[in-house]
């Protein structure tokens, strides 16, 4: 059936509605996918790119045991370990094609579509909406999910698999919810768990659930039913926290703007919600980074401003409660997932993400959904131009998801976006420079660097980022004062010591150097690169056997390290254990066939063994790359 049969009333019931679904989900897709061309940025850099967990599915333990850091060495308030389930899948199909990984969130987001769909339906249907109006209400809203410009964080970044994952569960648990078998019952208690362990906020969706029964069976709905009804999902927040506090002894270690007391943190709340809701409203000047600009007082303009939103939206459920069940549950779609995300100090830098408003945006759509099926069913005439105007809304919000997806293509023209939007984010001055330092332009990238700690004078990484590009510069003696203050200012920066030690060693100060990686091993062992950077400096000062044990180290740490076999390799050589030596520099060639410098080193092992054609053959693979 085609999208324009689809709108004939008169279309057979069940064809219509997948019709009508699957241009929904065609939409979706439509609408997202340029970012199939856009490569990997932000925090997919070491969350995906430089992960060992996604090597081998023996790593879904470990993801399953630790914070979502951990394989890093970091810390973390979050426990996701269903996005290392959907990253190890990835690479085991593809490899770090970011094409691969992209793909897994358009068809995430066409699978959430679907689902907003269907769960819209049902909510129609409850709310009193006849077939078509709920078929055609369930459509405008679906397809307005489909397209909403605020999804090109969600969909468009490889790192927000985990919203994705909890769109899909927490729809699907509202489709299911008030069926009344009990499988279809245990399988939404079984979405509820599940999504848990894709990203926490899923332990409010039991409330919105609530919302529903009391909205949707009202009088039908009593406590000890409820009681009984809700015991399931209380067992599965229950035994997620109990999991998840194995693995994780504290719930949230880490804790963010702590110049926020309790009560500028309740103030600072109800701005946040404001700017939330008018991002579902009006999603313009898009922006991966928002900066906090705390209000001081609730009296302030702004303050009052945003008291006034929380109380529209409190009347509003109030007064929708028993007299449009329908309107209410959306509203609550729309407000209680974002209950969590408006605790500042849990969240992470940046409090005002969004992606926090991926699963609240179908309350919004809900809204749109309920005002097409009213008047599908009382004003059959104008349902055209009704379906007409959410296609038209709908088209505006896929071009402004195109356009925006354009900007995530790549690093550099995220932060580039983001510096122009939030010139006061010291945060974002850094990422920037950082990028501009790796393509040769220290000049720029300094200037950057000197302006995000004019705006954060206490910012270490701003500090040492500063300190290598001046030392890239040549300008050892601006360097070295930065590299200082990084290390003073955050002593468990361990790159930091890794880039002092650089430093000093720059300047033939090797003892100094040593000590400085020895710091910077001590505090992240795991770290591959430190321990090369140690044995490097161990063996310009003439302990070999010292430096072997450091690039052992690294190597055990990583066996598919080629900088390590290639390490390795020469610190043989330089033995005399030629044979040995040739097997890793050949390792290392494997692993990295387009290094210059393994296939120089591998042809000079070659030379010395007397192998002078496989010599000449390493020189001209050298000579190619």
């Amino acid at each position: 059936m085609s999208a324009a049969q689809a709108l004939d009333p008169a279309a057979p019931a069940p064809r219509r509605r997948t019709a009508l679904a699957l241009v929904a989900v065609a939409a979706a897709v439509a609408a997202y996918a340029n970012t199939l061309l856009g490569g990997f940025v932000y925090d997919d850099r070491f969350q995906v790119v430089e992960n060992p967990w996604l090597r081998g599915f023996g790593n879904v333990p470990r993801a399953f045991g630790t914070n979502v850091w951990a394989f890093e060495g970091g810390v973390s308030n979050y426990y996701r370990p269903l996005m290392h389930v959907s990253y190890i899948l990835t690479y085991a199909v593809a490899g770090l094609r970011p094409w691969a990984f992209h793909a897994v969130n358009v068809l995430l987001h066409a699978a959430v579509t679907a689902l907003a769909f269907l769960a819209a339906r049902r909510c129609l249907e409850e709310s009193g909406a006849e077939a078509r109006g709920a078929d055609y209400g369930a459509f405008a809203a679906a397809l307005l999910f489909a397209t909403h410009p605020i999804h090109t964080e969600v969909v468009a970044w490889v790192a927000c698999v985990p919203d994705l994952l909890l769109g899909l569960l927490a729809l699907l648990a509202i489709l299911l919810h008030r069926r009344p078998s009990p499988w279809a019952r245990a399988g939404a208690v079984g979405s509820v768990f599940a999504g848990l362990f894709a990203k926490e906020t899923m332990a409010v969706v039991p409330l919105l659930l609530l919302c529903g029964d009391l909205a949707f069976e009202r009088p039908r709905a009593r406590l000890p039913a409820l009681a009984r009804r809700y015991l399931p999902y209380a067992g599965a927040v229950a035994a997620y926290a109990a999991i998840r506090l194995a693995a994780m002894p504290v719930m949230a270690p880490i804790r963010r703007h702590a110049e926020l007391g309790p009560l500028a943190v309740a103030a600072n709340a109800l701005p946040l919600l404001a700017d939330q809701l008018r991002a579902l409203l009006l999603p313009v000047g898009l922006n991966v980074f928002h900066v906090l600009h705390p209000v001081g007082s609730l009296l302030e303009p702004r303050g009052l401003a945003s008291l006034a939103v929380a109380m529209a939206l409190a009347l509003a459920l109030a007064w929708t409660f028993r007299r449009a069940p329908g309107i209410f549950f959306a509203l609550a779609a729309t407000a209680v997932p974002l209950l969590p995300v408006l605790y500042i100090p849990a969240l992470g830098e940046n409090s005002f993400a969004e992606r926090y408003l991926y699963l609240p945006s179908f309350g919004l759509v809900l809204l749109a959904g309920l005002a097409v099926a009213r008047l599908a069913d009382r004003r059959p005439a104008a349902l055209p131009w009704a379906l007409g105007a959410a296609a038209a809304v709908a088209a505006l919000y896929a071009g402004g998801a195109v356009a925006r997806n354009r900007v995530w293509r790549d690093d550099l023209a995220l932060w580039t976006d983001t510096v122009a939007k939030s010139p006061d984010s010291a945060y974002a001055h850094v990422e920037l420079g950082i990028l501009l330092a790796e393509r040769g332009e220290l000049v720029r990238a300094i200037e950057e660097y000197r302006t995000a700690l004019r705006l954060a004078p206490g910012m270490a990484r701003a500090h040492g980022n500063l300190g290598v590009a001046y030392e890239k510069a040549g300008r050892l003696d601006l360097a070295l004062p930065h590299h200082l203050a990084a290390v003073q200012l955050d002593p468990a920066y361990s790159k930091g010591f890794v880039n002092l030690g650089n430093a000093y060693a720059a300047m033939g100060r090797r003892d100094e150097a040593v000590a400085q990686y020895r710091t910077a091993v001590r505090l992240r062992p795991d770290r591959v690169e430190f321990h090369i950077s140690l044995a490097n400096a161990l063996s310009d000062g003439g302990d070999r056997e010292g430096a072997m044990a450091e690039y052992r180290a690294a190597l055990a740490l990583d066996p598919s390290s080629a900088d390590a076999h290639l390490h390795v390799g020469i610190a043989l050589g330089e033995q005399g254990r030629l044979g040995e030596a040739i097997e890793h520099l050949e390792t290392a060639a494997r692993l990295a066939p387009d290094d210059p410098v393994v296939h120089v080193n591998l042809a000079q092992a070659y030379r010395l063994g007397g192998q002078a054609a496989r010599a000449e053959e390493e020189m001209r693979r050298a000579g190619r790359r």
